[in-house]
């Protein structure tokens, strides 16, 4: 390449070399390519922009340098992204690229989004973006140290993170804007007083409708992350973003992603047309059923079957966490410590001596909730004399007995109901890690065996889990089981 003229100069626009300081086809200030000089880089100490000092570098990315700075006159902390210099000058694509993540992210004002103040050019020419400084680990490091310590990601914390992100890509999204490059790398945990705020960054490579700044045919991104139709160079819209962060979330409760080839190219057909490993026997840690459901609809490679919109997939995966809080509050009346779960005979059955009025109670009592009119599946009455009928009423002419005498039938009584037979009466079913999926019944079929006859039905109970949000699952729904001794119960 020969050496770059001074008088030459670059509309980050459109593209156009010219030599005026505005670009006379759209009107925008164009910025002068200089060629590169060994000892022009920035370094700490320096004064960028006539108003940002730069402190002490950050890190280090593909294409740029990332430094702690401060503002001259307020001494507001804040963050300093250069792009990296490169002999004989920089790369026209770099350049346009790096002032397309300035002019796109400061447009977006959501606060999962990182911002951006201001963008400029020191006088060695290298090119600088003065932007939000984050405190705290990339979802990347956070990944890493849990690999580390042999652990993966929660669903609750799995569900604590996408969320934001994906009201960060609403507003994007809304504005024909695609990251495209949507990893974990890109997705910082900061530190905001105190609190942990998920912030999205990196829209060097993002683009909008009409954008001339790639072409067709031209596959950019992380190839582990990529959605099928950006493998193949098409025209992209927000659900390639939804396919991404697909990805994201199957590696945070699995520790890998679904498609791993060292050749990108391979890797790249793997998005195309290799099946997605199964979500169950891939996972580390429980999930339930709704949530799989969530994933496999946004890695769904047919675009039209995959989430539409990042609303959508954010209004399911809040149905899925809102269950999840009314589970937890149901499951507090029963003792799911593995020290104090009811005995099992040899059989496999509870042992109905085994269960303890303490043990139904729960944590009930320490938790000061206040009392519900649900029917009194989880304690007995203590005030009825052993004779006294129930409640409930009588089922096929036969009169009904009473809570306390159901409740203290023994060991051999066909109609004793446990405490975790009650619990796999739920409709809000715990997948655990490595399995099917599939609810065993009491007589090892894959549905609950029926009481025997003559037997009075359990007290009706209120189901936990109502679809309200079609989550792409057209089977019944599951039930929930015990989870295995000393595993998560979400």
């Amino acid at each position: 390449m020969t050496p770059f003229d001074s008088s030459q100069r670059l509309c980050t626009t459109c593209g156009a070399r010219t030599g005026a300081l505005v670009c006379i086809g759209d009107g925008s200030l164009t910025v002068q390519l200089r060629e590169y000089l060994p000892g022009a880089e920035v370094k700490i100490g320096d004064l960028i922009g006539e108003r940002y000092i730069i402190t002490r570098r950050l890190g280090e990315g593909g294409y740029s340098s990332v430094f702690a700075a401060q503002h001259a006159v307020t001494g507001q902390p804040l963050a300093i992204k250069v792009l990296k210099a490169t002999w004989p000058g920089p790369d026209e694509q770099a350049v346009r690229r790096f002032y397309r993540e300035a002019s796109v992210t400061a447009g977006l004002s959501h606060p999962n989004t990182i911002r951006v103040f201001d963008v400029g050019q020191t006088e060695g020419g290298s090119f600088w973006l003065a932007m939000e400084l984050l405190i705290g680990p990339s979802l990347e490091d956070r990944m890493q140290e849990r690999l580390t310590a042999g652990q993966v990601l929660t669903q609750r914390e799995t569900i604590d993170f996408v969320i934001p992100v994906l009201r960060s890509l609403h507003e994007a999204h809304g504005r024909h804007l695609v990251h495209r490059d949507l990893k974990p790398a890109n997705i910082v945990l900061a530190d905001v007083a105190g609190e942990t705020v998920v912030k999205v960054l990196d829209f060097g490579i993002a683009q909008t409708s009409g954008s001339t700044l790639t072409t067709t045919g031209m596959a950019l991104g992380t190839p582990a992350y990529m959605s099928p139709e950006q493998c193949q160079g098409l025209d992209l819209d927000g659900r390639s973003d939804l396919y991404s962060l697909g990805i994201v979330m199957y590696r945070a409760v699995t520790g890998d992603v679904p498609f791993a080839d060292l050749n990108p190219v391979k890797l790249m057909q793997a998005h195309l047309s290799r099946p997605l490993p199964d979500l169950r026997r891939a996972t580390r840690t429980d999930l339930t059923q709704p949530f799989i459901d969530v994933v496999n609809r946004a890695l769904e490679k047919d675009l039209l079957r995959r989430w539409q919109f990042a609303a959508d997939m954010r209004e399911a995966l809040d149905a899925v966490a809102l269950e999840m809080a009314r589970t937890a509050l149901d499951m507090r009346v029963f003792s799911l410590n593995p020290e104090h779960a009811p005995r099992k005979r040899k059989s496999g059955r509870i042992d109905p001596a085994a269960v303890t009025g303490a043990e139904l109670a729960g944590t009930a009592a320490a938790t000061d909730q206040p009392p519900t009119d649900r029917p009194p599946t989880h304690r007995p009455p203590t005030d009825l004399p052993p004779s006294a009928p129930s409640a409930s009423a009588a089922v096929d002419g036969q009169p009904a007995r009473s809570a306390t005498s159901r409740m203290n039938r023994g060991a051999t009584g066909p109609s004793r109901r446990s405490a975790a037979t009650l619990v796999q009466d739920s409709s809000f079913r715990i997948v655990p890690a490595g399995t099917d999926g599939v609810a065993k019944g009491r007589d090892g079929t894959d549905a609950p065996a029926s009481l025997p006859a003559g037997t009075p039905p359990p007290e009706p109970r209120r189901p936990l889990f109502k679809k309200t949000l079609p989550l792409g699952s057209d089977g019944p729904t599951a039930r929930l089981t015990r989870p295995p001794s000393g595993g998560s119960t979400v």
